[in-house]
């Protein structure tokens, strides 16, 4: 299982670029406190797939999003699909005891996103962003969910929404690669123009291929 509709996406607009995320959650601190327990854990073992994967959402709910994307490609390298299975299991069961635990939650979201299946993470994307909703990374990846799952017009939405919460770069490149994949080009541009030194990235990643 990859995250090709994922890689697609960010790695074309954003992971080249290192421009600086700006973005708040509510559990900042506890974001950056598991952030650090999990990089401890990686320095000893850099190849731990659970260790991987919780620090790659860590980093995307801290807006670190050129972090991020390298870390859920680092986990796609060293995990298979049993060990997801039996992480999700886990994260389950964690949440049975836990049910009030955000952290927990949002790992089991990601982790369905990561299996692919669209449905149920979109489902926990909301139910997080009715408790976090000044964390704009939240919606875009909610939005990257209804995509996957051909939702057009509710990504879009969704990616408005974020753009209510902060006017920032990535959300603007991201809708303007969701418009140029629907051909609206002038629509595509309107978003492509706002996302300042992003620019150049979306210049190359959609200009055509000369042989």
């Amino acid at each position: 299982m990859q995250f090709r509709f994922f890689i697609a996406i960010f790695f074309s607009l954003i992971l080249v670029t290192g421009y600086p995320a700006e973005g708040k959650s509510l559990y900042e601190e506890d974001w950056l406190a598991f952030l650090a327990a999990n990089q401890m854990v990686l320095d000893e073992d850099e190849d731990n797939p659970e260790a991987r994967f919780q620090l790659a959402v860590a980093q995307a709910n801290l807006g670190f999003v050129d972090e991020a994307m390298e870390s859920f490609s680092r986990f796609e390298e060293t995990h298979n699909e049993e060990q997801s299975q039996e992480m999700l299991q886990k994260t389950q069961s964690e949440l049975e005891q836990t049910p009030d635990n955000f952290l927990i939650l949002n790992q089991k979201g990601f982790l369905l996103f990561s299996l692919q299946r669209h449905s149920e993470a979109e489902e926990i994307f909301q139910e997080l962003i009715k408790e976090d909703r000044e964390n704009p990374w939240l919606y875009n990846f909610l939005a990257l969910t209804q995509f996957a799952q051909i939702k057009t017009d509710e990504a879009r939405n969704t990616l408005y929404q974020s753009l209510e919460v902060e006017n920032n770069n990535y959300t603007h490149a991201l809708l303007g690669q969701m418009y140029w994949a629907e051909g609206r080009y002038f629509s595509a541009w309107r978003h492509f123009l706002q996302t300042g030194s992003l620019l150049l990235s979306i210049r190359e990643s959609i200009r055509p291929e000369v042989d």
